[in-house]
């Protein structure tokens, strides 16, 4: 992420928001799957989404996201709300990360929103794991 180059109340840091893995202990690596087999990522090395990612979960399902029958996540959360708490459930999920055909999920409740990640790992292909989807599945 570009960090502001001055001007404002920062002192030229990111502005700090709600909810962040910044500065949290990241564990060396993330639990085994069910079938005992080893994610192929570690937590802090694992795949975040790009901006152009960034810019459709919000179209799809930030509070003014304009494709119907999508879940939106809360008006109150600013489109970093949303990045932040998609890398926060990459790096700490709160429930253990299940396969999903070729896809990993990966779920936390963030502020009282379940959110769900999928991870594409390409078995076929070789490719590297990327960044998929990443909606709300609830609000408490």
């Amino acid at each position: 992420r570009p960090v502001p180059k001055g001007g404002g109340s920062g002192g030229g840091r990111i502005p700090p928001t709600r909810f962040t893995a910044r500065g949290m202990d990241v564990p060396d690596e993330y639990p085994p799957l069910p079938d005992g087999s080893q994610l192929p990522f570690t937590p802090g090395a694992a795949p975040m989404p790009t901006r152009g990612d960034m810019r459709r979960v919000v179209h799809k399902h930030g509070a003014r996201g304009t494709v119907a029958g999508k879940t939106r996540f809360p008006r109150d959360w600013s489109d970093q709300d949303i990045e932040d708490a998609i890398e926060l459930t990459i790096r700490r999920p709160s429930r253990d990360v299940e396969p999903f055909g070729d896809q990993l999920r990966f779920e936390r409740v963030v502020d009282g929103v379940l959110v769900r990640v999928h991870v594409r790992t390409h078995p076929q292909s070789g490719e590297a794991p990327t960044f998929w989807s990443a909606y709300p599945v609830y609000r408490d």
